[in-house]
């Protein structure tokens, strides 16, 4: 990071290397012509081989000559490649022999090899072969129809399809046979009415429709045979038409109006094979022998291959328009476009040198699958990841530093001690092979020896703008500016050394961040508990924000007062950094031991975090270094050197496709389906799963959880989960997968209801009930018939009771009158005697009324409250009369009660109201008193208060005492037996509460009475 940051501000001025590489390219050219000559000495052996009788003095300096040229040039295992996974039968193939590769509709990637065909879902191979239905164990070609069948072409041109995870024989076999009898069938195509079109290895086209009807024909007349093609939607058919002059040694291919020739001389044009490689949607690579054939919407060209023996087995574009082009026993060219690729010029990279190549297919995540004749298949997960490898020794592959110059020429440092260059398109060269180390290279520029010769230079070091070179390492930090050493600590371990925007040096090291200042180092613990560990890089923003990675707590933002980290917990591979590089564009690169990180910052100011490991493209999760060239983006690994352009390397936003593979209950495995409802001793599931993602080699992650028994994900590797004993009751299983990036594919839901045993089923539980409901009526029925009799006598006797109640209670209303009649004229002769003629006359009228209501009511349980108040009120107004208007009084109703509809027992009130005037009232001297009666309705009652001003229970008793009156009133004793009679009979409560008033000192102010009457 230090070393990146300062090549770009120019403060460490490193000579240029050239002269050091004049040695290296005059060895290049000796090596050239040692090539040459070895070429030649061969070529001498082979045709010298009839001399071989020459004395055995010639032949032994003919071996020497051989063995000098053979020194004169070195070999090495420097390549340019990419990170790939090999699978071999070790593996699960059937073969190492494998003919083609496809990928389905549903993601699985099949193999037709020479023992059957094969589907892998990224964990297993799934086999096929003749016992499962396959016609011929050798299947050249597999084709995927409209609806996801996919059909073999094996090499008895037998057809068979997969659907619905079996093999089925193709019904019109027998008619293939007959008419394409002498070579196998190549491709097919098949429209939506089911019709077969198909060609032949070399000659010929025919088809079969749904009903059996075939057409086929494979000459014409003339003396040159004929090229032509078939498309239908994405498939391409191409054929040739045998000529019946065999003898023509010219084959014409026609497309569509034009016409092109090509010769074939000396070359049996029977045995010619045709292939064909759609590019794109108007654009097509044609191979017979040794031509290439490139058909476009505008014109046809061919040309020759570079050699008869070097034939095109297959060819695509991939997503960044590279051409792939497969060869028999050529191994594998990658062109940077078309063109280039048409006319052999712009080789990008050349694989699997003397390789024969069968096929080559790319995903659907942009994986590049190759199948490599007797060596098995190979998957690139990622072919924008370029690999750089140094060498089979794995010490000169692990890649310790990066160093760019400023040329911009990049150089490794490797665990051994040696240095390559490193160039795009160029396999990695080492330099300066005479300079001697055998260890580590931690840190990589070039210097003059004292011979003038560049050399490498691998201590730390860097130049500050004021001309001291800070030396530091393991054993100590130094600072020299001139001949003066201005500072020296041979005992702290220097990690990194950094010069920011404002000439201020920090110091990372094992104790912290230490910033140098007048002579000295302080420490930033002070700051933060963050700077106080250790510190193993140190890099600034454009804004002045200082970037320092730690061993152990990710990286730190310091900006002024503010600090920030981010760490695991944001998305970082590692907590231990090793390295950080800035890049033209200030995307932070983290190299850690568990990946490669990229901070890319946000509108929002945050930074968000992306991973690239071995599952992306690197060759190892060892990263030790990155540097930046432009847009290309160079990462010394343990595995060599990867190298990319970073505006190739994408978010895979592309959610795997799960499938879930088997559901077993109680161990015995049930079909598919999206509901299953289950016995309760059928209560043990297992459910088994897979995305299809094969970047991840194995190590994808699942969550799942089971509704019904908790909300929460469970986060997995594994692809089996098994719930031994569920309750009866509803569940919902969901499954979700995710790809390299931590995108999740859609929910697969599930549904499983675990019915209750019997003995819990409502129709048991409720057969039960009537079990015992029919149980129990039968034993009461008998006890029912034995105590009839007494039920019926205890009713009569009940109806007697009731009987006698209402005749009492008849009675206590007729009790009730004579008494209140008395009270009242009592209060009429009271006011005759007193000569009060006016108040007798109005006291006899009032009188009238009251008894003349009193008798029409006497005859009625329970009258209409209205009625009860007027009779109340006319009672009221006698007594105020009896004693010279010594209290006034007020009735209240509530607005809400409906007097006329509600009813009480008549007469009930007047007891408690006739009680209140003569012991409360009627004693008072001051004729202050006041009585009021609250009528209201709440909670389905009527509340009746009767409450007056009066002297109180207490005293009226004492007064009653002193006048000799022991007994209680009567008309109170009367009332209360009518309201327990009015409970017996109605079986509902009448209730009456005494409350005795009280001021705050416990003097009596009055009584009130609270009488309930149901409704």
């Amino acid at each position: 990071g230090s070393a990146c940051l300062s090549n770009r501000q120019g403060s460490a001025r490193i000579a240029t290397v050239t002269e050091l590489f004049c040695q290296e390219k005059r060895m290049k050219n000796k090596r050239f012509i040692g090539r040459v000559l070895m070429f030649i000495w061969y070529k001498s052996t082979i045709t010298l081989q009839p001399l071989k009788n020459l004395p055995n003095k010639t032949i032994w300096l003919k071996f020497t000559l051989g063995v000098f040229f053979l020194f004169c040039f070195q070999t090495y295992a420097q390549e340019i490649t990419f990170q790939y996974k090999k699978y071999g039968t070790e593996d699960g193939l059937p073969s190492s022999e494998v003919y083609e590769i496809l990928q389905d509709k549903q993601g699985f990637i099949w193999f037709s090899t020479d023992a059957g065909v094969s589907r892998f879902n990224g964990y297993e191979f799934e086999n096929f072969n003749t016992n499962d239905g396959l016609t011929d164990n050798t299947v050249f070609h597999m084709y995927e129809d409209f609806k996801g069948r996919i059909w073999f072409l094996p090499y008895n041109s037998q057809l068979c399809y997969f659907q619905n995870d079996r093999i089925y024989k193709y019904k019109y076999n027998d008619k293939l046979k007959e008419i394409i009898s002498n070579e196998f069938i190549r491709s097919i195509s098949i429209d939506s009415n089911e019709t077969i079109t198909f060609v032949g290895r070399r000659y010929g086209i025919g088809s079969i429709d749904k009903n059996g009807v075939f057409n086929y024909r494979t000459s014409i007349k003339g003396d040159r045979g004929q090229l032509s093609y078939f498309e239908y939607g994405n498939d391409l058919l191409v054929y040739g038409l045998k000529p019946e002059k065999n003898g023509s040694l010219e084959d014409a291919f026609k497309v569509k109006n034009q016409v092109s020739l090509i010769k074939y001389a000396n070359i049996n044009r029977v045995s010619k094979s045709i292939y064909q490689f759609r590019l794109s949607k108007d654009e097509f690579l044609f191979s017979v022998g040794n031509k290439i054939c490139h058909k476009t919407k505008t014109g046809f060209w061919y040309r020759a291959s570079g050699s008869k023996n070097k034939s095109l087995n297959k060819a695509f574009i991939d997503n960044k328009d590279r051409v792939w082009l497969a060869y028999h026993n050529n191994g594998i060219e990658i062109y940077k476009g078309i063109n280039d690729a048409f006319y052999g010029e712009n080789l990008l990279n050349k694989l699997f040198r003397n390789k024969n190549i069968s096929s080559i297919f790319e995903d659907n995540t942009g994986g590049v699958w190759l199948a490599i004749q007797n060596s098995g298949v190979y998957y690139i997960s990622n072919p924008n990841i370029r690999i750089h490898t140094l060498d089979v020794n794995e010490l000169t592959n692990r890649v310790s530093t990066l160093y760019k110059d400023e040329n911009n020429d990049l150089f490794a440092g490797t665990f051994n001690g040696r240095v390559y260059q490193l160039d795009d398109g160029v396999t990695p060269e080492r330099v300066c092979k005479s300079w001697e180390y055998t260890q580590t290279i931690y840190a990589l520029r070039f210097v003059e020896n004292s011979k003038g010769e560049k050399v490498p230079e691998i201590h730390p070091k860097i130049t500050t703008r004021d001309g001291v070179i800070w030396s530091f390492s393991s054993s100590g930090l130094s600072a020299i500016k001139g001949q003066d050493t201005i500072y020296y600590d041979p005992n702290t371990r220097i990690n990194a050394v950094f010069e920011d925007f404002n000439g201020t040096v920090w110091v990372g090291s094992n104790n912290g961040l230490f910033q140098y200042k007048q002579g000295k180092l302080s420490a930033m613990s002070s700051i933060s508990s963050l700077f106080g560990i250790r510190v193993e890089d140190i890099d600034q923003l454009s804004d002045g924000t200082l970037l320092i990675g730690t061993k152990s707590k990710g990286i730190v933002f310091w900006k002024r007062d503010e600090i920030t980290i981010y760490d695991e917990s944001d998305g970082l591979t590692s907590n231990i950094l090793k390295d950080i590089c800035i890049d033209r564009d200030e995307d932070i690169w983290i190299s850690t031991p568990n990946g490669l990180n990229r901070l890319v910052k946000s509108i929002d100011g945050k930074y968000s975090i992306f991973n690239i490991t071995e599952v992306h493209g690197l060759p190892t999760r060892e990263v030790n270094k990155v540097v930046a060239v432009g847009n290309v983006i160079w990462v010394a690994t343990n595995k060599g050197v990867a190298k990319f352009n970073k505006h190739d390397i994408k978010i895979n936003g592309k959610p795997p496709t799960l499938l879930i593979n088997d559901i077993f209950v109680n161990e015995e495995k049930v079909k598919w389906e999206p509901r299953y409802t289950l016995p309760y001793d059928r209560n043990y599931l297992q459910i088994s799963f897979t995305g299809l993602l094969y970047r991840s080699n194995g190590e994808n992650l699942y969550r799942y959880r089971m509704l019904g028994i908790n909300e929460e994900w469970i986060v997995t590797k594994e692809r089996t989960v098994r719930y031994p004993s569920l309750n009866d009751g509803e569940y919902t299983f969901q499954i979700q997968a995710a790809n390299e990036d931590g995108i999740w594919s859609t929910t697969k839901e599930i549904q499983f209801i675990i019915k209750p045993p019997f003995w819990e089923t409502w129709w048991f539980r409720t057969l039960v009930v009537v079990l015992a409901i029919f149980s129990v009526i039968v034993i009461f029925r008998l006890r029912e018939i034995k105590r009839s009799k007494k039920e019926e006598q205890k009713r009569l006797l009940e109806k007697q009771k009731l009987l006698a109640i209402k005749a009492e209670l008849k009675a206590l209303r007729a009790q009730m009158n004579p008494h209140f009649t008395f009270n009242t004229l009592s209060a009429i002769q009271t006011a005759v005697n007193n000569s009060d003629i006016v108040n007798a006359s109005k006291y006899i009228g009032d009188f009238a009324s009251l008894i003349r209501k009193v008798l029409e009511n006497s005859k009625r349980a329970q009258i209409p409250l209205e009625e009860e108040l007027d009779m109340l009120k006319l009672y009221i107004e006698l007594e105020q009369l009896r004693f010279s208007s010594k209290f006034s009084y007020e009735i209240v109703v509530d607005e809400q009660l409906d007097v006329d509809f509600h009813q009480i027992p008549s007469m009930v009130i007047q007891p408690y109201v006739e009680n209140a005037i003569i012991h409360g009232l009627a004693p008072l001297k001051n004729g202050n008193g006041k009585l009021i009666v609250d009528v209201v309705i709440t909670n389905n009652a009527i509340h009746c208060t009767v409450e007056d001003n009066g002297i109180g229970r207490e005293q009226a008793m004492e007064i009653k005492k002193r006048k000799g009156f022991a007994h209680n009133s009567m008309a109170m004793d009367i009332t209360e037996d009518r309201m327990e009679l009015f409970r017996k009979e109605m079986g509902e409560e009448f209730s009456v509460k005494i409350i005795d008033l009280e001021d705050d000192e416990h003097n009596s102010m009055g009584t009130k009475v609270e009488l309930i009457f149901p409704v």
